[in-house]
């Protein structure tokens, strides 16, 4: 959750200096699009996790360690 809020503070101060450099364009922020971003980033990196994580359960480990120089 900290890398949210770290992303939510940056991505404010970068929406007020594109303001800043080109008033045309809108950088709108929403609580809601925070939101959607921090659930997308869990999924992603839930589904990261457990890939691996079924490989490594599937291995026996008594094999694994016989084959260990």
């Amino acid at each position: 959750m900290l890398a949210v809020a770290l992303a939510t503070v940056l991505a404010t101060a970068l929406s007020a200096v594109v303001g800043q450099i080109n008033p045309a364009i809108a950088v709108v922020i929403t609580p809601a699009s925070v939101l959607r971003t921090a659930i997308a980033a869990l999924v992603v990196g839930a589904v990261g996790a457990v890939v691996p994580l079924r490989r490594v359960v599937a291995v026996d480990p008594a094999s694994a360690l016989r084959r260990a120089p």
